[in-house]
């Protein structure tokens, strides 16, 4: 809905309008999680392994998530006419960014072996087979939870037309943001045939950040008036934006 007015009876005439939205979004997603296994070669003859490495059975399992989420975005646009040519514009919204069907996947596949090793030939003479790493990781290909980036938007503006055709505008805005997406590494366990858990990091996307985006932009145009044949129409346009920006994690974890 939105709602228009103007007070022309002011010193300084203003017009314009506020709205408001309320959008819901709904969606499912489909996919599976799936572990693969290779297994290790086992020890040579005489070479006695230190510790254990885990068996897995291989797996394939369906997944369904039904997510939803309402936002209310509220916008107000304002113009204070200074003089007929002279005019200052502000404007306020809330806005969201919903995430890529891409990054809504909810496919996790998790790959277990094979385990890197190394011997160690002991004072003894005897050999041992250490484990390196069991190269239990995994790869997400979304996130079917993520929520929508959200942001407080606010211009300021003035321009001045110097001529009919021709104005020089000069603007400054503010973005704060909310819920942005970033990679942060993930864990999920899996159970090896005996049925102990075993981690698997994987890299995956989240709502994990907050910052801002903060800029000035200058622009002008001007078309000559007069001129013969095909020069006639003739103009110039030119802008400059200048944009600088922050963003600050909700938490101190490693990214990917």
């Amino acid at each position: 809905s939105q709602l228009r007015f103007g007070f022309d009876e002011l010193n300084v005439p203003v017009d314009g309008n506020v709205g408001l939205r309320v959008v819901q979004t709904k969606y499912q997603t489909t996919g599976y999680q799936s572990l693969s296994f290779s297994s290790t070669p086992a020890p040579a003859q005489g070479v006695t392994l230190v510790g254990s490495i885990p068996t897995f059975t291989p797996y394939q399992t369906p997944i369904a998530v039904d997510n939803s989420y309402v936002n209310v975005l509220p916008s107000l646009n304002l113009r204070w006419k200074l003089k007929d040519n002279l005019q200052v514009r502000f404007a306020f919204a809330k806005a969201v960014a919903r995430p890529d069907f891409s990054d809504l996947q909810p496919n996790l596949q998790l790959t277990a072996g094979p385990a890197t090793t190394h011997t160690v030939v002991n004072a003894d003479a005897t050999r041992s087979l250490y484990i390196d790493d069991l190269r239990n990781v995994g790869t997400a290909l979304g996130n079917p939870t993520l929520k929508p980036v959200k942001s407080d938007q606010f211009d300021l503006s003035g321009e001045w037309y110097f001529d009919k055709a021709s104005s020089i505008t000069v603007a400054a805005f503010s973005k704060q943001l909310k819920d942005v997406i970033v990679n942060q590494v993930g864990v999920v366990q899996a159970a090896d045939t005996t049925g102990k858990l075993y981690d698997f990091a994987y890299s995956t996307k989240v709502n994990g950040a907050k910052g801002w985006a903060r800029g000035v932009e200058v622009a002008a145009q001007h078309f000559f008036n007069g001129l013969p044949g095909l020069l006639a129409g003739l103009g110039v346009q030119a802008n400059f934006t200048y944009v600088d920006s922050k963003q600050t994690r909700y938490n101190s974890v490693d990214s990917a």
